[in-house]
């Protein structure tokens, strides 16, 4: 039930910290280090966990690959999001998907 609380304490902080205005990615890291603060998560038990994934688990399930993907992933739905935009194709889906 404290994880919950947690979550919601890190979501409302990150829901303010966007109100005001403070930068995304700057948001998102307060919110991150309030959450592992509240949950009691140390530096050393972060980095015994990511060495022993690293020594225990196939590339693919690593938390270092999967995040490298997933950044990979988004960056390059923005760069179609650009290309059809520029291309006009964004301007003709909306009317289309309404038909």
């Amino acid at each position: 039930m404290f994880v919950l609380f947690s979550m919601a304490v890190a979501l409302g902080l990150l829901v303010i910290l966007m109100h005001r205005k403070v930068r995304l990615g700057r948001a998102i890291i307060v919110s991150a280090v309030a959450f592992g603060m509240l949950l009691r998560v140390t530096p050393t038990a972060i980095w015994q966990t990511l060495v022993s994934e690293w020594h225990n688990k196939p590339l693919t399930q690593r938390t270092v690959y999967l995040w490298v993907s997933l950044t990979a992933l988004v960056m390059l739905v923005n760069v179609l999001g650009i290309a059809m935009k520029q291309t006009g194709v964004s301007d003709r889906l909306a009317p289309a998907l309404q038909r």
